[in-house]
């Protein structure tokens, strides 16, 4: 197949056959990540990386803060993503 074949009938060919699927309004690729999907792997990924990532329900809600607290050196975290993990395990267990 030469180049002039390709370039009049196939990329046209291929065109009208893809071009209504990306049109679509019907999203099937990822979902749009949320903070608290963003939180989640933050600590899956930080505090994971070392030992099990506890569930939430692991320590009291009184006793995380501590916990991150002493952690975050180990898995340096700003203060921000700490307060986000923060309230992702307070609300997720």
């Amino acid at each position: 197949m030469n180049i002039q074949c390709i370039q009049r009938v196939i990329l046209p060919l291929l065109l009208a056959v893809l071009l209504p699927f990306s049109c679509s309004t019907h999203r099937t690729g990822p979902k749009e990540i949320t903070k608290a999907d963003r939180a989640g792997r933050l600590y899956a990924t930080k505090c994971g990386s070392c030992h099990e990532a506890y569930p939430s329900h692991a320590y009291a809600a009184r006793e995380w803060p501590r916990v991150l607290d002493g952690m975050q050196r180990y898995a340096p975290m700003t203060d921000e993503e700490k307060r986000c993990v923060l309230n992702w395990l307070l609300n997720n267990d």
